[in-house]
């Protein structure tokens, strides 16, 4: 955790710094007509792009590891404790949400898990450095540039409380539709004694096509 996170940083100062260093040779080395340095900046470019997408890299794949790891461990724990849990939570909970609330749900919270606290920081430090070097080049338009982020706060606050309700509905609809194939399956010698092979697909049609009435 502490290399994803580390990466991470010095990956979003690495974009910050870029914009600078390429803007320094387009400024100061193209002017002066001096190819050998003007030779050796862009090296030094390509080297810290390359050094940008090996830290990309180390982010992508061992930050998903590492979320990975707190799914399987949330789920095994998960498992142990619905283990102890008496029979009348079993009767009164469908088997469809139980596994999707260990599947589906699980899989998004050890996103959230890894992605959520390194994005919330790198958002906040790359924001404080972009206003700071702005702040530096010219206060003026970083003022009124800057000036529409409270819109933008609200904006995003507004939104992700309607998407977050949208959510709710569709995880809902999914472990409907789960505890729907379980009760088929696991029956499904009664359910074909009682409906034909075509009522089955035509319920799990209709179940599936909330997702599309949702949307």
């Amino acid at each position: 955790m502490i290399l994803d996170f580390t990466c991470a940083i010095l990956a979003a100062l690495l974009e910050l710094a870029f914009p600078l260093a390429v803007n320094s040779v387009v400024d100061d080395l193209l002017p002066s007509g001096n190819w050998k340095w003007i030779l050796y900046a862009c090296i030094g470019l390509l080297a810290i792009y390359a050094f940008s997408a090996v830290l990309h890299y180390v982010v992508t794949y061992w930050g998903h590891k590492l979320g990975i790891n707190i799914e399987s461990d949330m789920r095994n724990q998960l498992f142990d404790r619905v283990q102890k849990l008496s029979f009348r939570f079993f009767d009164n909970n469908k088997t469809g949400h139980l596994v999707s609330r260990m599947t589906n749900d699980l899989m998004d919270i050890g996103e959230i898990a890894h992605h959520g606290p390194e994005d919330l920081f790198i958002a906040l430090m790359t924001l404080a450095d972009a206003f700071a070097i702005m702040l530096s080049i010219n206060w003026q338009l970083a003022l009124m540039t800057f000036i529409i982020i409270p819109l933008m706060i609200y904006l995003s606050l507004y939104f992700s409380r309607k998407m977050s309700a949208d959510f709710n509905r569709m995880f809902a609809d999914i472990a409907d539709y789960n505890a729907r194939v379980e009760n088929n399956v696991s029956g499904i010698r009664v359910m074909l004694l009682s409906l034909s092979k075509r009522g089955l697909c035509l319920q799990l049609s209709m179940r599936s096509t909330c997702f599309e009435f949702r949307s």
